[in-house]
């Protein structure tokens, strides 16, 4: 039996074969060294029609008629419920990216165990009844291997957030884990439920459905979330259609991100469902509604994560600024997707204010009546999605006067869309007028590390000294001071390189463009230096990273374009 979604995808979308690229992988455990399957996918997947044939979210989440990319981008070791992205296992020789350390995988068992116990007890029985349903052999307890699908998707991302963090993953890290994690369960929302007792149901809804499709047209979010509103606010449909109207436009409305609107049409299921007579029946639809309401709870919860991530990231300098304005809008997508209203209008109104969207270019647009083009910087589209929800949350706050976010989203629209309030504020003023995301802002909070020892500046020494050579072999040129490097995106994350000052004192290192071509330069040419002698076994030594790629130590002070001696 058609259901009412895919029905409508089979009318407006001409399936074809899924462009994601999804294997099966003989993988082995990075605790115990035994055997399982896995399916993954790489993290970046190539954007293609059928990738999202269905529409992609403001916040970049793709839905898609054939399979959710989002299902496969974690993998639990089945022995022990380590979890990690796909990507971190090698799919020719099953090995995990790197040997984890004792006290990591100690955490893994003592943190896991319980829930490892459990997992694997009911993917056994579950494995039993098929047995026994098919008439087959049921499986052996010793050589039974737990299924990847016997973690629900959610919990799967919530293991890896916390695998990660372990880890030390940086925040930008665990924000996007999350908020991937959130758009699986965004995505499994939007799946009609396939089951024979639902088919009565489906039919009802699809011959409405069926009504409002027209030859030739594409999927359009906002035409079909009305349409679903109006089916499931329809008297008359029986149970079984009001479920299915219902898990329909619920899913529609997480996709909107309209939370108030997501809780209306749960609680008006649980208010019908609660008086159906029919044991049966009543018991059915009560059960699969209950699994919509935990579904909601565990995406706010991956979706709330994600913005906190997102804010601690950006206040900790982990994108350069050409990166930047997507990150504004992730963070402010999250506050709004979980209902925060005020602060999101904030991130909002800052993104619509940073030059990089454009905003004298999408006035003019919006006086000719049109809207951005393809051709349209991506930067001007994030700015214009930004214009759209400042208006939207506007018109929010006219007809929620009893939602309890109202007095915070008032206070933000009385001081205007463009003003900077609210607990961001210094952050958004960072961002604003101080040049956040350039490696010449200051940070009022940040504080280089002066705790180091040789083993540590030698370290970041060639980080900083190999990326400058780099630099010059991909770009020709000398970066004008070491915090190009980081804003050409050569080198990814200059946290760990402490902001280019010498981990021991804590001062800057020395660094100017050499002013030669990187062919004629001597193997000996200093290309970075520390600025004082560090400490060192045998006495106060000075440090350098020379164009030869390796780092010699001298009693003498060393400046870049120096010949380091021998």
């Amino acid at each position: 039996m058609p259901r009412p979604l895919l029905a409508l995808v089979l009318l407006l979308c001409p399936l074809t074969a899924s462009a994601m690229q999804i294997e099966e992988m003989s993988l082995l455990s990075p605790l115990t060294g035994e055997r399982f399957t896995a399916a993954g996918v790489p993290m970046e997947q190539p954007i293609s029609n059928t990738v999202s044939d269905m529409g992609a979210d403001d916040d970049g989440c793709r839905h898609t008629s054939g399979l959710c990319e989002y299902d496969f981008y974690t993998i639990s070791d089945p022995f022990s419920l380590f979890t990690a992205m796909s990507v971190e296992w090698d799919k020719k020789t099953g090995r995990f990216s790197s040997d984890l350390p004792d006290d990591l995988k100690e955490w893994v068992r003592r943190e896991f165990n319980g829930d490892l116990a459990a997992a694997r007890d009911r993917a056994f029985k579950q494995a039993q009844a098929i047995a026994r349903q098919q008439g087959q052999v049921p499986p052996d307890r010793s050589t039974f291997v737990m299924p990847q699908q016997t973690l629900s998707i959610d919990q799967r991302y919530v293991l890896a957030r916390r695998c990660y963090e372990r880890r030390g993953a940086l925040p930008s890290v665990l924000a996007k884990i999350s908020l991937s994690g959130a758009w699986a369960v965004r995505c499994r929302m939007n799946v009609p439920i396939a089951d024979p007792r639902l088919d009565r149901g489906f039919s009802e809804v699809n011959e409405l459905v069926a009504k409002q499709v027209k030859d030739g047209e594409t999927f359009v979010m906002s035409k079909w979330l009305a349409v679903y509103r109006d089916i499931f606010d329809k008297e008359g449909l029986t149970n079984e259609g009001y479920f299915v109207a219902g898990a329909a436009y619920f899913g529609l409305t997480l996709r909107e991100g309209d939370l108030a609107e997501s809780r209306r049409t749960l609680k008006a299921m649980d208010d019908r469902f609660q008086r159906i007579d029919q044991k049966d029946q009543g018991q059915f639809l009560r059960l699969l509604q209950k699994e919509r309401r935990l579904s909601l709870d565990r995406y706010l919860d991956l979706e709330g994560y994600a913005g906190t991530a997102f804010l601690r990231a950006i206040e900790g300098e982990e994108f350069t600024r050409a990166r930047l304005p997507q990150y504004v809008l992730a963070a402010a997508e999250c506050l709004r997707r979980c209902g925060q209203h005020g602060r999101a209008l904030a991130w909002y109104a800052c993104l619509a204010r940073m030059t990089e969207t454009q905003p004298r270019l999408r006035e003019d647009i919006r006086a000719q009546g049109r809207a951005p083009g393809v051709e349209a910087p991506f930067h001007v589209h994030l700015g214009w999605i930004a214009d759209g929800r400042i208006a939207s949350l506007k018109e929010d706050l006219s007809r929620s006067k009893d939602d309890p976010n109202a007095a915070a989203l008032a206070s933000a629209l009385a001081a205007g869309a463009d003003a900077i309030e609210g607990p961001d504020r210094r952050l958004l003023t960072a961002i604003l007028f101080e040049g956040l995301g350039t490696a010449a802002y200051n940070s009022p909070v940040w504080r280089p590390r002066a705790d180091g020892d040789q083993q540590d500046c030698q370290r970041m020494l060639t980080l900083i000294g190999q990326s400058v050579l780099d630099f010059n072999f991909r770009l020709g040129t000398w970066p004008q001071t070491l915090g190009e490097t980081w804003e050409k995106e050569v080198l990814r994350d200059r946290n760990r390189v402490n902001r280019f000052h010498c981990p021991v004192s804590g001062q800057p290192f020395l660094y100017r463009p050499l002013g030669i071509e990187l062919e004629k330069l001597s193997p000996r040419a200093v290309v970075v230096a520390t600025p004082v002698a560090v400490k060192t076994a045998a006495g106060p030594r000075y440090g350098a990273f020379i164009a030869g790629n390796s780092v010699v130590w001298s009693e003498q002070p060393l400046k870049p374009g120096d010949e380091a001696p021998r």
